[in-house]
């Protein structure tokens, strides 16, 4: 405990002592504690407000390792004449974000270049309207890249016009 004298009195009156905590003080009851919890063994500070456990230097320990990025997979690729000449391609993308992929189309000369993008479940659906003279007659393949940038497999449908 520490104790300070007031200095400036009024004349007749005995100064009273004061008690204070500078913070000097409390420097030196905190180093005086991890000085006694090292020489008892202990490799904690003492509580007092200042955490829950021992100091650290340096980054944080590491968390749960993250789910591996696995390449996209389009499954269930299918082809509709819905009109003639007009087919319906629909599939689904899995991957651990299969939401808002591009999907890019080619083979048949009508079908390359077009795209079509994933919902939040992966899926997808386009009308692509293909010649029916027999040029866009034979196979339609889609693929994809996730968010970083693995490509995913091509999957395929054959595709035969009504010709007109």
């Amino acid at each position: 405990m520490f104790f300070r004298l007031r200095t400036a009195t009024r004349p007749g009156r005995v100064p009273t002592p004061r008690r204070t905590r500078p913070a000097a003080a409390l420097a030196v009851a905190l180093v005086a504690g991890l000085l006694a919890a090292n020489l008892a063994g202990g490799s904690e500070p003492p509580a007092a407000g200042f955490g829950s456990g021992p100091a650290t230097l340096g980054p944080p320990a590491p968390g749960p390792d993250p789910e591996p990025n696995t390449a996209p997979t389009i499954v269930d690729f299918a082809a509709e004449e819905i009109l003639p000449g007009v087919f319906r391609f629909t599939g689904r993308v899995v991957d651990e974000a299969p939401a808002n992929l591009t999907i890019t189309f080619g083979g048949v000369p009508s079908a390359r270049g077009k795209t079509a993008i994933t919902g939040a479940d992966g899926k997808f659906s386009v009308n692509i309207t293909l010649r029916r003279d027999g040029t866009d007659a034979g196979t339609v393949t889609a693929k994809t890249k996730d968010f970083q940038g693995l490509p995913s497999n091509t999957a395929s449908v054959d595709v035969a016009p009504t010709p007109p």
